[in-house]
């Protein structure tokens, strides 16, 4: 199975063009580093409220103590682990009670290939159980608790989506050591996206693809090629802050409901100018 691709309306988008959000609140998953904190520093920066949703409290502190005090104020943590299902029934009762007029949240957090295979909490492997069933499970969680509803809902997808492929039995079950499962799992998000479009009237849902971006999720790579992968993405690819332009752009500005934007250029590497796309395409 794969994705049709979408179809695509060029636009011109940059932090110039974010609308007011003075004292909004925003919430990120995986915000204490890469494209994660990217966005913090920018909704900090336009004087909004930012919950960073993560699974270690001592890593977002070592990341706020790089902002400055004033900045500091308006950054709140919120445990979330997105691999498993109690962290994220606690993380959603929590957020539903102090933070009941939130704006948005990102669907930021995810892994990419862990060294050796791994398994969640309830027993599903961990690139598929954190990146698409913990996603699926955190949402259809806060739809059934949220009385108030009119939430946006941020998706972060992938390149490797738009343009992959799954075999039957994949979307649950390949291996998180195998590359081409971070695909699949990315696959699963826009899959549930379409299905949330569908069956859910009362929030607005959004996809976003960072493009071809440096980012700190490809860590998983094997020790003896990262120092050159890193040196070659550093050079090559955008930077965290470009990657985060298109979820920040949809958390933020009033855009139609289902609306996805991805960069444009070759492999996506650009991140000032974008395609809007105005439906998600067609699953096949």
């Amino acid at each position: 199975m794969k994705i049709e691709s979408y179809k695509q309306t060029l636009i011109i988008f940059s932090y110039n063009n974010l609308k007011d959000i003075k004292d909004k609140t925003f919430i990120i998953t995986g915000a204490n580093s890469g494209i994660g904190f990217e966005m913090v520093k920018v909704l900090l920066s336009k004087e909004a409220k930012v919950v960073l949703a993560c699974r270690n409290e001592q890593k977002v502190i070592q990341a706020l103590n790089s902002l400055k005090n004033e900045e500091r104020k308006h950054c709140f943590f919120a445990k979330l682990d997105q691999s498993d299902f109690d962290s994220i029934d606690a993380f959603i009762v929590e957020i539903l009670n102090k933070y009941p007029d939130f704006e948005a949240i990102i669907l930021n957090a995810g892994i990419f290939k862990p060294n050796k295979e791994s398994y969640t909490k309830q027993g599903f492997r961990s690139v598929i159980g954190t990146n698409y069933l913990g996603v699926m499970y955190l949402v259809e969680k806060l739809k059934r608790l949220d009385k108030k509803g009119n939430r946006k809902i941020v998706f972060q997808s992938s390149l490797v989506a738009r343009n992959g492929k799954y075999k039957k039995g994949e979307l649950l079950n390949s291996p998180s050591t195998k590359a081409h499962t971070y695909s699949i799992s990315k696959i699963g998000v826009d899959l549930y996206f379409q299905d949330c479009l569908i069956n859910d009237k009362r929030n607005k849902y959004y996809l976003a693809e960072p493009g071809i971006c440096y980012s700190n999720i490809y860590n998983g790579l094997p020790k003896i090629i990262l120092p050159a992968a890193d040196c070659f993405m550093k050079i090559m690819f955008h930077s965290p802050k470009k990657g985060g332009l298109c979820a920040l752009s949809l958390a933020i500005n009033d855009l139609e409901n289902g609306t996805i934007l991805i960069p444009r250029g070759i492999f996506h590497f650009s991140g000032y100018r974008g395609y809007l796309c105005q439906n998600p395409g067609k699953i096949l």
